[in-house]
């Protein structure tokens, strides 16, 4: 052993005779640089340690090292690692390279014959350099990768890693596709700056999958600064266990705290507490909300619920264009308009509006209304109780009786006026009782 002694330089035939020598220690010293003719007679070396020292280059053994199976170069000063780095020691199992300012790792550099046992990456300048991915790519199986104290920001982005344990925190990523990474046995993307996870193409992974449970992929995210909008639903959705494949649970563990970074009205919130629900998110980019009213999106319900409630309107609003939008690659899909004008004074609805078109639900109740002859044509729920309806006109009726989509209709409390004029009316009523609640509560005057 020859460590920790202030060495500068090592003799290029200090070793010439030393051909059983299984271990060499030469860590912790102040070599600058090695000659590859150094090893040429080690031919039964096992493990080579040179850490802790300020070699900015790393000159391959001259000759094959077959048994070598350990090399430390942590902890030098190594910026780039050449192409004939694995040329002579083909049988490597664990090499540790961390802490060194590593920015360059040329193609077939880790071409080894075998399987790497640890390969350590970490505390380095490494990036999304094109030829960096190349030599992830061009490896045989690694079991563990330590990627962590770099400076990723994206991942994959082609890479193709051959490995059961992931180790990438600490880095500068922005967004992760946990379909790229759920082959991993454990991953760690942790402290990085991923502002949006995404399942990608998970559900057709997991329809794809046989019916035998499989490995279960443990993820850490701890510690990154979600950005909790309308991407973050389906991670929302995974926690409060709504997840529409429920096979998720065995694949895949997220580990590690979760809270959102932005927007501020939800900074400092813990995502496992969200309820999918319950959770709103920006529409701005795609929806207009009227003037006098209140608006909201919700993913869950796939709907845009716009709120005119007890706002003292006389007459309905124009509700801007609505169309069904897609966010976020397929994610949830907005096709439900939803539009309460409630406890207004709202004393008809009678004109054929286009901006009502592609309601869903329509909340009328508690007006004065009196007469109410058209209905969107795609109603799903329609409440004109607490009015004082005397009759409806008969295109209303007509809507009712022949809408494929309409499943509830609320009509109780008001002024129904039992004469011959009611008839249409009244046998809509029989008919329809099913989607009618307090039906014994539609009464005459």
């Amino acid at each position: 052993m020859l460590t920790e002694t202030s060495l500068e330089t090592l003799p290029e035939n200090l070793l010439a005779n030393q051909t059983n020598l299984r271990k060499l220690h030469l860590y912790n010293n102040r070599l600058r640089t090695l000659s590859g003719n150094t090893f040429r007679n080690l031919q039964n070396l096992e493990s080579l340690q040179i850490y802790g020292n300020q070699l900015a280059e790393w000159n391959s053994p001259t000759k094959r090292l077959p048994k070598l199976q350990e090399l430390l170069l942590a902890s030098n000063k190594l910026t780039i690692i050449k192409a004939d780095f694995s040329n002579t020691i083909p049988n490597l199992r664990n090499l540790d390279l961390r802490s060194n300012n590593i920015f360059h790792i040329s193609s077939g550099a880790f071409n080894f014959e075998g399987e790497l046992d640890d390969l350590n990456l970490s505390h380095n300048n490494l990036t999304d350099d094109p030829d960096v991915v190349t030599f992830v790519n061009q490896m045989r199986r690694v079991v563990r990768i330590n990627l962590a104290y770099n400076s990723y920001e994206n991942f994959p982005d082609g890479m193709e890693l051959k490995t059961s344990r992931l180790n990438m925190a600490y880095n500068k990523i922005k967004t992760l596709d946990l379909s790229y990474v759920m082959n991993f046995k454990e991953s760690n993307f942790s402290h990085n700056a991923i502002e949006t996870i995404t399942f990608g193409f998970i559900p057709q992974i997991l329809q794809a999958l046989s019916s035998e449970t499989p490995e279960k992929s443990r993820i850490d995210i701890n510690g990154n600064p979600l950005n909790c909008d309308c991407s973050i639903f389906e991670l929302m959705r995974y926690f409060d266990g709504t997840y529409s494949n429920k096979d998720i649970y065995l694949r895949i563990s997220l580990d590690g705290a979760v809270r959102c970074h932005s927007p501020s009205t939800l900074a400092g919130r813990d995502l496992r507490n969200f309820k999918s629900q319950t959770f709103t998110c920006d529409y701005s980019n795609v929806y207009v909300c009227p003037e006098k009213c209140s608006c909201e999106m919700y993913p869950y319900y796939h709907s845009f619920n716009v709120t005119c409630s007890s706002r003292n309107l006389s007459k309905p609003p124009i509700i801007p264009e609505f169309r069904v939008a897609t966010y976020d690659n397929s994610m949830f899909t907005i096709n439900k308009l939803v539009i309460d004008l409630s406890n207004n004074s709202i004393q008809n609805f009678t004109k054929r509006d286009s901006s009502y078109a592609n309601a869903s639900e329509l909340n009328l109740s508690n007006n004065g209304l009196d007469l109410v002859d058209w209905l969107p044509p795609r109603l799903e729920v329609l409440r004109l109780n607490d009015n004082k309806l005397g009759n409806l006109g008969y295109n209303a009726i007509m809507a009712v009786n022949y809408s494929r989509h309409l499943s509830l209709l609320t009509l109780h409390d008001n002024l129904w006026d039992c004469n011959c004029k009611l008839l249409n009316f009244t046998k809509l009523v029989k008919d329809q009782h099913w989607k009618i609640p307090f039906e014994d509560k539609v009464l005459c005057t």
